[in-house]
């Protein structure tokens, strides 16, 4: 049983990263061991990049803290209010960029994530805008060799 002080605590967002790289370069640790195996330090390296991977990706799927402002400050009928992003608006942000180098199915998946992230204050909107400007540069660069294949 934890003690009452450590009840409901909440690790931060950029903790997720930390702990991937911790995590990811002690696993790296145990490859070595094997006959043969490449050197201790190129493993420890990979598993914290991969690990630095992982936690970045909890980090952009993870929901920022709700911010609350005074019942004074609030106004209700403002329609121009900005909210955070959806868990789905967040999944779409992530495999957005993970596909944006595939030339036009990449730039179709990310106008749907772009579409879905409009209007959000946090994070995802930015990943879903600067993947779709990828994808749009791949897929523009691909036209323009097929078209001078052609």
């Amino acid at each position: 049983m934890l003690p009452k002080r450590f009840m409901n605590r909440r690790l931060t967002r950029w903790s997720g990263p930390i702990a991937g790289l911790l995590a990811g370069a002690y696993v790296g640790l145990g490859n070595p061991l094997a006959p043969g195996g490449p050197p201790t330090w190129v493993t420890v390296v990979g598993g914290g990049v991969i690990g630095v991977v992982a936690g970045c990706l909890v980090m952009v799927l993870d929901p920022s803290q709700p911010t609350r402002k005074p019942e004074s400050l609030e106004d209700s009928s403002s329609p121009s209010r900005k909210r955070d992003s959806t868990v789905v608006g967040r999944v779409l942000a992530v495999f957005g960029l993970l596909v944006c180098w595939l030339p036009f199915f990449g730039l179709a998946f990310n106008v749907i994530g772009v579409f879905v992230n409009r209007g959000t204050t946090d994070g995802a909107s930015v990943v879903s805008k600067t993947s779709l400007v990828i994808a749009g540069m791949v897929s523009l660069m691909m036209a323009i060799g097929l078209w001078l294949d052609a």
